[in-house]
């Protein structure tokens, strides 16, 4: 149940940031996160599953 309100909270603190933050850091902050996904995709291609 823990992990389940982190991840709650987490969720919400990053929804909650963008009426927060300036637009450029809005902007940073979004290519970070779209950086992050594209790298666990690429973890998951090369490295954990080998498929490539």
């Amino acid at each position: 149940m823990r992990v389940i309100a982190l991840h709650v909270g987490v969720l919400a603190a990053l929804f909650l940031v963008q009426f927060v933050l300036p637009d450029y850091h809005h902007l940073a902050l979004t290519r970070v996160m779209l950086l992050a996904i594209y790298a666990m995709g690429y973890n998951m291609l090369f490295g954990y599953t080998g498929l490539l």
